[in-house]
């Protein structure tokens, strides 16, 4: 079909107190969290008091 799909992977972390599962994604085996960050897209979080979206 002429369609290139990137490989896509999970690396399960861990949970969060909820029971989430918490997961590494990968494409093409880039981190899709650090490519949404670097676009600015997303914002790192480390588990302490979120920021707003609206600065």
């Amino acid at each position: 079909m002429g369609l290139d799909a990137p490989a896509i992977a999970l690396r399960q972390d861990r949970t969060d107190r909820y029971g989430r599962t918490l997961a590494c994604v990968y494409a093409d085996g880039r981190d899709v969290a650090k490519a949404l960050i670097a676009a600015g897209l997303a914002r790192p979080y480390d588990g302490g008091r979120r920021e707003g979206w609206c600065d």
